[in-house]
């Protein structure tokens, strides 16, 4: 053993200290740094995997304004963030008079497409210093946009080449114009799913067999591989790389049922199911498809008199919103009391975190976005 005099021992001694000292300083302004928020960061910045996310993306558009036989203003579109608490607006990041969509980007940023009919514009927007940059000029129209899971491709659904569709206004009327001045409306909605690289620009696409068959709720799986869309009442299972309907993966529903719309999870896939000949058009339930099995719930019931369903999932993939239109019927209790709900999809039941009442009043909105 060691012996130590006490001159050395009282060295010793002090540089111990100081050292623990040093020890106790530096772990205190680690566990500061861990604990202490950015008070400057935006909501959004906030989102974690494990948490849902404080915000959601949500459009409102201005009713056209008619005088007589004429058209005075265009209808202007509005793209916000919204507080899920109530749905409290927490600020405007885009106004248009082309029609808005737009999803969350990983990390913070949104992706707003504004679509004019014959062109598309892809916007990235920083929602803390509103700061937009253009990332894209599409030549035709894009709706129902779904970022892939690495932000790298925009899937979208759009018109056939050969269904040629006139630019919409991009800019208020200076002065009244008749109504048979409107640009023509397509006979059919979209059934061309198209993906593009946002970098390179390269899009690849495919139909449906028949125009008046389309496509509805484009969601990506987690590895980006490939993307679902419902058709015909079924989900369809398309290659990212190479879609086609001729070869894409079916799920059909149950007989007598039908899907509405779906989205993709870490979990599996959501769907919207309505079933029953009295009024097929309602949506009854939320199944979870594809998904292994254990002790999670496979459905939840959708309230009474629920129509235009949507199922808005969060950039991670693992929470999931769902916006409703509450009051659809001729029977009681529905056609009365018409809202439009927005609730959180938990373990053990639907939780509301926002309604609006509708008044026949302008200005509502709905949900793009989470």
């Amino acid at each position: 053993m060691w012996h130590v005099g006490g001159r050395s021992r009282r060295l010793l001694i002090g540089v111990v200290g100081v050292a623990v000292a040093i020890a106790v300083i530096l772990l205190g302004a680690f566990l500061a740094v861990r604990s202490s928020p950015d008070s400057t960061a935006h909501p959004s910045a906030h989102r974690t995997t494990a948490s849902p996310p404080a915000t959601f993306l949500a459009v409102s558009t201005t009713p056209l304004r008619e005088r007589g036989q004429y058209f005075v203003k265009w209808p202007v579109s509005t793209l916000q963030l919204r507080s899920v608490h109530g749905g409290r607006l927490i600020t405007t990041l885009l106004r248009s008079l082309g029609s808005i969509d737009a999803v969350d980007v990983p990390g913070g940023s949104v992706i707003a497409v504004v679509s004019y009919g014959c062109r598309a514009q892809v916007w990235r927007i920083n929602p803390r210093t509103d700061a937009r940059t253009l990332v894209r000029t599409i030549p035709q129209s894009a709706q129902d946009v779904a970022l892939s899971p690495d932000g790298s491709k925009l899937a979208y659904l759009t018109y056939p080449a050969s269904g040629h569709q006139q630019c919409g206004p991009s800019r208020q009327l200076a002065r009244p114009v008749r109504f048979h001045d409107l640009p023509d409306l397509a006979s059919f909605l979209p059934n061309v799913v198209a993906v593009i690289n946002l970098k390179s620009g390269a899009v690849a696409r495919t139909a449906t067999r028949n125009p008046g068959n389309p496509p509805f709720s484009l969601a990506w799986s987690p590895s980006g591989s490939q993307i679902a869309t419902v058709v015909s009442g079924g989900i369809d299972l398309l290659s990212a790389v190479h879609p086609d309907f001729g070869t894409s993966k079916p799920i059909r529903p149950r007989r007598g049922c039908g899907y509405r719309t779906a989205t993709w999870t870490v979990r599996g896939i959501l769907a919207v199911e309505n079933c029953g000949m009295v009024s097929p058009a309602v949506p009854q339930r939320i199944l979870k498809l594809l998904a292994p099995a254990g002790r999670q719930p496979s459905s939840w019931r959708l309230p009474p008199c629920a129509d235009g369903v949507g199922l808005i999932p969060d950039p991670a993939l693992r929470h999931v919103l769902v916006w409703a239109e509450i009051g659809y019927g001729s029977r009681k209790p529905c056609g009365v009391n018409w809202t439009y709900r927005l609730a959180e999809v938990l373990p053990s039941q639907l939780k509301t975190v926002a309604v609006q009442h509708n008044n026949n009043q302008s200005y509502l909105w709905g949900v793009t976005g989470w």
